[in-house]
């Protein structure tokens, strides 16, 4: 049982002294421990902070076959972030390494020494990176800034860029041609697609673009950014000029945009941007890396020689008027006469016209009824009188 609890007394006494800073006199160093993995010809960081100390602290390996920079360290203030870094040359054998850094004060009254247990490893794609070639932040102990080419259009040049990704410098490129500027501000935190700090960049023209998407059409000359999936913060400003005179027929400048491709849906995506037709320039912000391309709508036209078929006009055809219906003329029923019965006493008849029946005629019609009632009574009288002459003659 004493086994016991003495061994779980030791683990929590461990556990506890690697979560605090190692301190020695007025000199804390923490983490106590740390594991690293260093590529045979390349580096690794190690991070430290240093306590209750402000000086300058000579750093040494023990039993750790690299090389360290910075080998002094100024302390200004506690805590102080310490960046290391460790090289292993081409030759060092594959293996793993247990040993320490120690850090000596200038006048050797303090020391500590923290324990590395550094592998060695082989990779084929092994980061190599360049020796940091300026330190900030007062001295040895800033963060190391190290030096990445950089192809912009063709021309060499050195990204400097810091362990945590800082851009050092303001970065301006301009293509070939001149019609595409790239800018990229100063402390800009450039990642590459694995977060770490970006190791490079270069920007090209598209020999292969892909193909452009559905009614639209490329504008002048692709460019790939490279490498895909590198991100910036805050984004990068690309302006893209572009000639008016060599746009398609039909083309609105205002609607002409910049776009990226994305290679996870496999379309182009239009970012948005700012049209300045006076300069006929294009601005826009772009995050990260792939190709980009100018895109303008495509204009259907017929071709110059098609023939325009004008449809004649259609004559008007009014419709015939149609004849009003002809009024009908009443006619009077001729008078009935009944016969005479024989007798020996002149019988006198008098015979009066029924009236004709009322016929509702329309009003053009009234002097034909007026005729038609005076013949009809004329009638009717000479009748009268011719009876009247038989009967005088019966007699």
């Amino acid at each position: 049982m004493k086994r016991i609890i003495g061994a779980a007394l030791i683990v929590i006494v461990l556990t506890f002294g690697l979560a605090i800073p190692v301190s020695a006199s007025s000199l804390g160093i923490s983490p106590s421990k740390i594991d690293i993995e260093v590529p045979q010809g390349g580096s690794a960081i190690a991070e430290f902070k240093v306590y209750y100390y402000t000086g300058d602290l000579n750093v040494t390996l023990v039993d750790l076959p690299f090389e360290v920079e910075p080998k002094v360290i100024h302390a200004t203030t506690s805590p102080t972030d310490v960046v290391l870094t460790f090289y292993a040359s081409a030759m060092q054998p594959q293996d793993e390494y247990n040993g320490y850094v120690r850090f000596l004060s200038s006048g050797n009254t303090v020391a500590l020494a923290v324990n590395i247990v550094a592998t060695v490893t082989v990779s084929l794609s092994a980061n190599i990176v360049d020796p940091p070639i300026r330190y900030g932040g007062g001295g040895g102990g800033g963060i190391p800034v190290y030096g990445y080419d950089a192809d912009l259009f063709g021309t060499s040049d050195k990204l400097r860029i810091d362990y945590y990704g800082k851009v050092k410098d303001d970065v301006e490129a301009i293509s070939n041609d001149g019609n595409l500027t790239i800018s990229i501000a100063k402390n800009t935190t450039a990642l590459g697609q694995d977060g770490k700090r970006l190791k490079g960049l270069a920007i090209e023209a598209s020999e292969n673009p892909p193909a452009s998407p559905e009614n639209k059409s490329i504008i002048g000359l692709p460019y790939t950014f490279s490498p895909s999936g590198a991100t910036f913060d805050p984004p990068m400003e690309l302006t893209w000029n572009y000639d008016p005179d060599a746009l398609p027929e039909g083309t609105v400048e205002e609607e002409l945009v910049i776009a990226f491709y994305d290679e996870a849906i496999e379309e182009w995506v239009e970012l948005e941007c700012v049209v300045n037709t006076s300069t006929s320039a294009i601005t826009t912000s772009v995050s990260h890396f792939t190709d980009f391309a100018i895109l303008a709508k495509t204009v259907d036209k017929k071709p110059d020689d098609a023939p325009i078929v004008v449809s004649p006009p259609q004559p008007i055809i009014k419709p015939e008027p149609q004849p009003l219906p002809t009024p009908i003329t009443p006619v009077a029923p001729p008078p009935v006469v009944e016969p005479a019965k024989p007798s020996q006493q002149p019988v006198t008849i008098t015979a009066t016209p029924a009236p004709p029946p009322p016929v509702d005629t329309p009003r053009t019609a009234s002097w034909w009824l007026i005729i038609g009632i005076v013949a009809g009574s004329i009638v009717v009288v000479g009748s009268i009188i011719v009876l009247k002459k038989r009967l005088d003659r019966s007699k």
